[in-house]
C-alpha cells in the first residue's frame, strides 16, 4: 500500500468518529446543506419547478475559535446545457481549510451536480477530492424517479420554499431527521455588506452524533434569500462561514460584430511594477501562539540526573530561496553522558513557511550514535514530494511536516480530550517525514497536572504520539503542553530522557 492510499485509510478511520477531520467535514455538509434547510417546506413537490440564477456564485470566508482565516467555501449555478439530451442545470460547491487550520485539518473537496430544471433531481454527480496529495473522483447517476437529492440539488430544490418543516437528511448510507425554524430577525454585519436577515435555528441528529449544537442560519431578506452568515458551536468553538461576495455573473448578449478598417498596431510600452520591499524578521501571524524569537531552554535528565541540555529557537523570519520563511532550530548545547547517543550542536534546523509551518527545507546535522540521521531534505508542496540524498525522492501527502515543525505546530492543535463515553478517543492525524519516508503520526490528549522545577502545579494536556516507526515507537513519544494562551511544550519525552522547560526568552538572530 502506497503512503497515499495508507493516508486515506487513516483519514477515513479518523472520519468515523467526531475528529478534527469530522467536524471540517461537516463544517463543508453545513456549507452546503443547511442553506436550503433553513428557508424550506421539506415536503418536496416535483412538479414545482426548481429556482436557478445562472451565474450565482457565493463565496464564504470561514472562521473557527481563535482562526480567523479557516478556510473558504463557495456556492455556484455555473451553467444551463444539455446532458444525455436533456436539458440540465450545472451546480458546483467547494470547500477548503487553509493556512495554519489546514496543517491540522487538511480539506479540499468539490462536488458539481447536474440537475433537471423542471424537477430539481440531480441526474449525474461528481464528487472531488484533493486533500490526499491526489486527485480522487467519485461519480454517481442517481436514480430521478427516486426523488432523492444530492447536498447541492437539495439547496437550490428547498432555498425558495416556505420557512420551517423538517426533513430527511442522506449521508452515505444512513438517514437523518432534521427540523427547522425562524427565530428572529437579525441585522449583520458580512464582508459582502450589511443584511437585513431572518434567522434560523435547525436541529438534526446528524449534527448531534458530531457534537454540533446552536446551528444557526442567516438569510437576507431581498427575496433573493442569499444565505450570509452560518454559525454553530463544537466543543468550546464557534465556527462562522460569513459571506464575502454575492455575484450574479450574467453571459454576454450575442452580438453580431461590424468589421472594422484594420489598423497597423501600435506598439505599447508594459507597465512595470515596482515590488514592495520585504522586510526581515515581520512579526508571526496572530493565531499562532508564540512569537518571532521565542527561545525555549530545556535540560535533559535520565534517571532523575541532568545529562545535557537543548535549546528551541524561532529564530528569524527572513528570504530563503525566494519565499519568506520562519526558521527553526532545535541544538544540543550540553551533554554529559557518552551513552545518551547525542552530542554537543547536535541539531535540526527546519525553513518553514511562517503562516501553516509546513516545511520548504530541513537541515539534521548530528555525530555519535545519531549520525544516520543526518540528511538535508526539499519538500515541494506542490509536487508532493520530498528530495533528499544523491536526488532520491519520495511521494508525501499535502500537508507533510517534519519531527521540528510538528513540534511547533502541534501547540496550535486542538488537543481536547472527549467528553463523550460512547466516543472516549479523538485523535489528531498528521503526515511526518521522518528517516527517509512519510507516517501518519497519531496524536491522543488527555488532561494532565504537572509540578514543575519551582513546585508550581501546571494544568497541562498530555499528548502521546504514535508515529508508525517501530524505533520510534518504542520510545514512546510525549509532550506536555500548558492551557494557556502561550500553549508552551513544559516537558516532552523520548524513552529514557525526559526535557524539562526551565527558561523562556526572546531574542531575535543578528542580521
Amino acid at each position: 500500500m502506497t503512503i497515499k492510499s495508507e493516508f486515506r485509510k487513516n483519514l477515513a478511520t479518523a472520519a468515523a468518529r467526531p475528529s478534527w477531520v469530522i467536524v471540517a467535514l461537516s463544517a463543508a455538509l453545513l456549507m452546503t446543506v443547511l442553506p436550503g434547510l433553513a428557508g424550506a417546506q421539506m415536503t418536496i413537490d416535483p412538479a414545482v419547478s426548481a429556482k436557478f440564477r445562472i451565474g450565482e456564485k457565493i463565496t464564504y470566508g470561514v472562521s473557527f475559535g481563535r482562526f480567523a482565516e479557516a478556510g473558504f467555501a463557495e456556492l455556484q449555478v455555473v451553467s444551463r446545457g444539455r446532458l444525455d439530451g436533456r436539458d440540465v442545470v450545472e451546480l458546483s460547491g467547494r470547500f477548503k481549510t487553509l493556512g495554519l487550520f489546514s496543517t491540522q485539518t487538511l480539506i479540499d473537496e468539490g462536488i458539481t451536480s447536474y440537475v433537471s430544471p423542471e424537477t430539481g433531481f440531480p441526474l449525474f454527480v461528481r464528487h472531488s477530492s484533493y486533500s490526499s496529495g491526489l486527485a480522487v473522483e467519485t461519480t454517481n447517476r442517481p436514480n430521478e424517479g427516486s426523488g432523492s437529492f444530492d447536498l447541492l440539488s437539495l439547496i437550490y430544490k428547498i432555498r425558495y420554499a416556505p420557512s420551517g418543516g423538517s426533513a430527511t437528511l442522506v449521508r452515505g448510507d444512513r438517514s437523518y431527521s432534521a427540523t427547522f425554524q425562524q427565530s428572529g430577525a437579525e441585522v449583520v454585519n458580512v464582508p459582502a455588506g450589511e443584511f437585513n436577515t431572518a434567522v434560523f435555528e435547525v436541529q438534526s441528529e446528524l449534527f448531534s452524533e458530531l457534537g454540533i449544537s446552536f446551528v444557526r442560519l442567516n438569510f437576507d431578506n431581498t427575496g433573493d434569500n442569499v444565505p450570509v452568515l452560518i454559525r454553530f458551536k463544537y466543543q468550546d468553538g464557534e465556527f462562522k462561514a460569513s459571506a464575502n461576495s454575492i455575484q450574479l455573473i450574467r453571459p454576454d448578449p450575442e452580438i453580431t460584430p461590424t468589421p472594422l478598417p484594420s489598423e497597423t498596431p501600435r506598439p505599447m510600452p508594459s507597465p512595470t511594477a515596482t515590488p514592495l520591499p520585504y522586510i526581515n524578521d515581520r512579526p508571526l501571524p496572530a493565531e499562532l501562539p508564540f512569537v518571532l524569537g521565542e527561545r525555549l531552554e530545556y535540560s535533559i535528565r535520565s534517571g532523575g540526573q541532568s545529562v545535557g541540555r537543548l535549546v528551541l529557537h524561532a529564530s528569524e523570519r527572513r528570504m530563503f530561496e525566494g519565499r519568506d520563511s520562519l526558521k527553526l532550530m532545535a541544538q544540543v548545547t550540553a551533554a554529559s553522558d557518552p551513552s545518551a547517543g547525542f552530542s554537543v550542536n547536535d541539531r535540526l534546523v527546519a525553513q518553514v513557511d511562517p503562516e501553516t509551518l509546513l516545511p520548504w527545507r530541513i537541515d539534521s546535522t548530528f555525530a555519535g550514535g545519531l549520525a544516520a540521521y543526518s540528511l538535508t531534505a526539499i519538500f515541494s508542496p506542490d509536487l508532493g514530494k520530498v528530495s533528499f540524498g544523491n536526488a532520491r525522492s519520495v511521494d508525501v501527502p499535502v500537508g507533510t511536516h517534519s519531527i521540528l515543525s510538528l513540534f511547533y505546530a502541534i501547540r496550535s492543535f486542538k488537543l481536547a480530550p472527549s467528553t463523550d463515553p460512547n466516543d472516549p478517543v479523538r485523535d489528531t492525524r498528521v503526515a511526518v517525514f521522518w528517516s527517509d519516508k512519510p507516517y501518519v503520526f497519531v496524536v491522543r490528549p488527555m488532561v494532565v497536572e504537572l509540578t514543575g522545577s519551582d513546585g508550581e502545579k501546571l494544568d497541562t494536556i498530555q499528548a502521546s504520539v504514535t508515529t508508525g516507526d517501530p524505533l520510534l515507537d518504542q520510545l514512546q513519544p510525549r509532550v506536555w503542553v500548558s492551557r494557556d494562551a502561550r500553549r508552551l511544550p513544559v516537558r516532552f519525552q523520548l524513552g529514557r530522557f525526559q526535557f524539562h522547560l526551565e527558561r523562556t526568552s526572546v531574542e531575535l538572530a543578528r542580521p
